[in-house]
């Protein structure tokens, strides 16, 4: 799994998603983890955290995470509420400058109001996503968000209470009463990982352009064997694996949310022709693009810009109030 830097399209984000394997990725906002059904496991840099029902994390901006599910219910879920640093007020420097030993409250330890504020967060913004891919496929003509689930695909207006003012304090309220319960420590001044957040945000930014290992290192300001090294050891494959699977994320994303033709998409993401593509392609997933966008696996990766739209539009499917 490759980290993805993480474009967040709104100060505010919570959605409600199957709990399953999330890519690392890294980003600029506090994220909280609330473990609704089953068991997650949360993946802070090389550590592992288990997580049960009702337990909160806690991650911090600019960390690399991700996610695991190991739970063969089919049923486990989680809450993810992703806010901005203007939106912390008090914490911010605290958020940016520490780090928490171990992310996870155990539900014992979670202050009711925590729960109280997701809720009333999840109430008006749950699902702005649904409703946005709603009424943009009316206006496209293409197809309908599934609403299986029972819920209306046009859910209506936000609620009139939400605001910044509003966010504000409820974001607050939940940082006041989830970091006093973590182990906080300096964040350690390693240049290895102010290299490592450059190049995902650099990748995620350019991997459309025709790159090489050397216009990369360059942009960059190290050496082309320093960043070959980078890849193996903290991403554990070369430069190529790790820019096809930035190009495949996207390529997926677009395949499975829009109409574009196929020709349209491999341009798009950068590959260099459509035999290159659907090699990548076929040796990725078993399977052609056309095949993979009529009937796509359960597990899928997602692209670097639309990580957090792309599950939104999954989860808001499924979208109720948090019980």
């Amino acid at each position: 799994m490759q980290p993805l830097y993480e474009s967040i399209p709104n100060d505010l984000e919570i959605y409600r998603r199957r709990s399953g394997h999330f890519m690392p990725h890294v980003h600029n906002l506090a994220e909280i983890v609330l473990c609704e059904k089953g068991t997650l496991e949360i993946g802070v840099g090389p550590e592992l955290y288990h997580m049960e029902e009702g337990d909160i994390a806690v991650l911090f901006p600019g960390l690399i995470h991700h996610a695991q599910c190991f739970d063969g219910s089919g049923q486990a879920s989680s809450i993810y509420l992703l806010a901005a640093l203007s939106l912390t007020g008090p914490f911010k420097n605290q958020l940016a400058k520490m780090q928490p030993q171990n992310p996870v409250i155990p539900a014992e330890e979670v202050h009711p109001d925590v729960r109280l504020m997701m809720q009333s967060l999840f109430r008006d913004y749950g699902n702005q996503s649904l409703r946005a891919s709603y009424r943009k496929a009316l206006e496209d003509g293409g197809p309908k968000p599934d609403t299986s689930a029972g819920q209306s695909a046009d859910p209506g207006p936000l609620d009139a209470s939400s605001g910044t003012i509003a966010d504000m304090a409820r974001v607050e309220l939940i940082l006041s009463r989830t970091l006093p319960c973590l182990h906080l420590v300096p964040r350690p001044e390693k240049e290895d990982g102010d290299i490592v957040y450059r190049l995902v945000k650099y990748m995620a930014g350019h991997y459309r352009e025709p790159l090489s290992l050397d216009t990369v290192a360059r942009a960059l300001y190290i050496s082309p064997y320093e960043l070959s090294r980078l890849f193996s050891k903290t991403f554990h494959t070369n430069f190529n694996g790790y820019l096809n699977s930035l190009r495949l994320s996207s390529a997926c994303n677009e395949l499975r949310y829009t109409a574009r033709s196929i020709t349209e998409i491999w341009l798009d993401v950068g590959f260099e022709s459509q035999r290159t593509f659907n090699r990548t392609f076929r040796t990725r997933f078993h399977c052609s693009p056309r095949e993979w966008r009529t009937a796509p696996p359960a597990q899928e990766i997602s692209a670097p810009e639309t990580v957090i739209r792309s599950f939104q539009t999954q989860a808001s499917s499924q979208a109720e109030p948090i019980p």
